[in-house]
């Protein structure tokens, strides 16, 4: 069933913003509090990764390069390929309450140390483009509270 009509059946439509193909992902990940990967297949995470960049924490599977990329219980949570029980009560677990969120968003800003958020890294393919302006700008403020 598409996300557009479980929303309605479930009565939370309006509740619910469908922003469609962007060009610009930096635009969405600004204003979002949560980001969910599912993959069932996943080589790298590069997805998850422009979503940490921009302090978004992030749920996903454990598919491919995923569980070395979302540091389960730091960055977001991992759980197995299909689990979606388990997603959505971890996402409910980092949404319910504002100091939750922050403490994830600590454990982001706590990837700034590490070498996967090096300029030189963030310089490489495919971090090109907005995104890229985007996460330098983030990582560079990322102990600024912003």
């Amino acid at each position: 069933m598409p996300a557009e009509d479980l929303g309605r059946k479930l009565g939370i439509f309006e509740k619910m913003i469908f922003v469609g193909k962007q060009e610009q992902i930096e635009d969405v990940f600004a204003i979002a509090d949560l980001f969910l990967l599912p993959s069932e297949y996943e080589s790298f995470g590069l997805a998850a990764l422009e979503a940490m960049a921009s302090k978004v924490p992030v749920i996903s599977s454990n598919a491919g390069g995923l569980k070395e990329v979302n540091i389960d219980g730091v960055t977001g949570y991992t759980a197995n390929v299909g689990d979606v029980k388990t997603m959505s009560e971890r996402a409910i677990d980092i949404l319910k309450d504002n100091a939750t969120l922050q403490k994830f968003r600590q454990g982001l800003l706590s990837m700034h140390s590490n070498t996967i958020w090096t300029p030189s890294f963030l310089n490489t393919k495919p971090f090109t483009g907005g995104f890229a302006r985007t996460a330098k700008k983030r990582v560079r403020n990322m102990g600024s509270g912003e």
